[in-house]
């Protein structure tokens, strides 16, 4: 394989202006309504006096705006690293994608479980 093949492999100019398919703008944005749902939902938790267990989010969830801004910036990777995945090879980035919806699915369901108890 010679240079102008890697750095064409590897071009972000050729993913990033490419469209954006019907699926993954879906998924992007179920996955932004999914982030929300835990935002709010974890701030219920605390309300109701539970906690968070996990150490480093205890330090975030302290300062909402903070929370929110961290959400934000992981979505916005999250959708780059899924264009250009699809980009290369198609199908990968919408795969990715549909398994960390299921995950937060289940973040989703474990805090409404916990909000019933």
């Amino acid at each position: 394989m010679d240079e102008t093949t890697r750095t064409d492999f590897f071009s972000l100019n050729q993913c990033l202006y490419d469209h954006f398919s019907f699926p993954l703008f879906f998924g992007v944005i179920l996955l932004a309504v999914l982030f929300g749902l835990d935002v709010a939902t974890t701030d219920m938790i605390l309300l109701l006096g539970g906690y968070e267990q996990n150490a480093v989010m205890a330090l975030i969830i302290e300062y909402p705006i903070v929370h929110i801004a961290i959400k934000g910036i992981v979505i916005i990777f999250i959708t780059l690293v899924v264009q250009f995945s699809e980009c290369k090879i198609r199908g990968s980035g919408l795969g990715a994608l549909c398994v960390i919806i299921f995950l937060y699915s289940f973040v989703i369901f474990n805090n409404v479980t916990v909000m019933k108890n």
